[in-house]
């Protein structure tokens, strides 16, 4: 057995010895008598605890306190809890026996207590833990951790060990806040962890569908009005191809005294064929002329009253006819 050991075996001594004080101050003294098993409890773990099981030790130091609970058995639980390296659990039974006045420590021991408290603290972050639902539950790595106080109502405090942690809180319906804590030993603060998650939705107040707007019958459907062909583009072309025909009548005319005048046979008087040969220049430029006006006309009227018929509901074409000495012109817009 190492020295520290033997201290701590030594010390751990005193608890089984406080039987014997208990006794002593029955007398004066109005705490209850101990459990028959109190006793075999108390030496089982101090046997444990000299022979480094430091395991057993604490399961059996709770085990005493459970059918008798004093500070010697806090003490005891601590100090197995330190030696398991367990050091949230040490600080908080050591600091429990310190305040517990059954059994309570000597002098000795609470010194005792008190350096082993302080070693131990510097494994230890103290964290308060921020409000959360009713019912929720603290999980630390993946294990559920009971916080002191009265929390989740009102604000609790969690004790770390050294190291790097998750800390989860999880509210009844489910929703989970989560943070990662990295502790180094001796903290006393805020645990950072958003705890928005946990918060239940918002009830959205019931949503009012607007009243549908009246119905309107639509309007009677009208069929557009079928507007009459305009007969001007017609008439041009008719006007166009009569001076066609005029023209091609006397230009024939023309080309007939043309000929008569230069086939007259040999000793044929003047007076017979002058007025052919006065005649048929006029005609013929004339009929030249009436079959080429004739033409332009035809052909304008055609083309305005096919694009007039095709364009009906459209803004109504400009069509304006010129009609000179010797020519025929169309124009406007189409």
């Amino acid at each position: 057995m190492t020295h520290a050991l033997r201290v701590a075996a030594a010390l751990i001594t005193a608890v089984a010895l406080s039987s014997q004080v208990a006794h002593a101050q029955d007398a004066t003294t109005t705490e209850p008598p101990e459990p028959t098993s109190y006793a075999t409890l108390i030496e089982a773990a101090v046997a444990e605890f000299g022979a480094g099981r430091f395991a057993e030790a604490r399961a059996l130091f709770r085990s005493a306190h459970d059918v008798y609970p004093n500070a010697r058995t806090l003490r005891g639980i601590g100090m197995s809890s330190f030696e398991l390296r367990d050091y949230p659990a040490a600080v908080r039974a050591l600091s429990a026996s310190l305040e517990e006045t059954r059994r309570a420590l000597t002098d000795e021991q609470r010194a005792q207590v008190n350096d082993l408290l302080l070693r131990a603290r510097a494994f230890v972050g103290r964290f308060v833990v921020p409000i959360a639902p009713a019912g929720s539950r603290l999980y630390l790595d993946g294990t559920g951790v009971e916080v002191a106080g009265e929390w989740p109502e009102q604000e609790g405090e969690l004790l770390v060990g050294v190291g790097d942690h998750e800390v989860t809180i999880r509210a009844p319906e489910g929703r989970t806040a989560r943070a990662r804590l990295v502790v180094r030993g001796r903290e006393d603060e805020p645990l950072d962890i958003d705890t928005s998650p946990l918060a239940p939705p918002r009830e959205e107040p019931p949503r009012v569908e607007p009243e549908p707007a009246p119905l309107v019958p639509p309007p009677a459907y009208e069929p557009p009005r079928e507007e009459g062909s305009d007969p001007a583009p017609w008439i041009v072309a008719g006007v166009g191809g009569a001076a066609i025909v005029t023209g091609a009548i006397l230009l024939g005319v023309g080309l007939h005294d043309i000929s008569s005048v230069e086939n007259a046979r040999m000793h044929t008087e003047w007076s017979a064929i002058s007025d052919a040969n006065d005649r048929a220049p006029v005609l013929t430029g004339v009929g030249i002329a009436l079959i080429g006006i004739g033409t332009a006309g035809a052909v304008a009227g055609i083309v305005w009253g096919a694009l007039g018929d095709g364009t009906r509901g459209r803004e109504r074409q400009r069509v304006e006819l010129r009609v000179g000495p010797t020519s025929l012109a169309v124009g406007g817009s189409f």
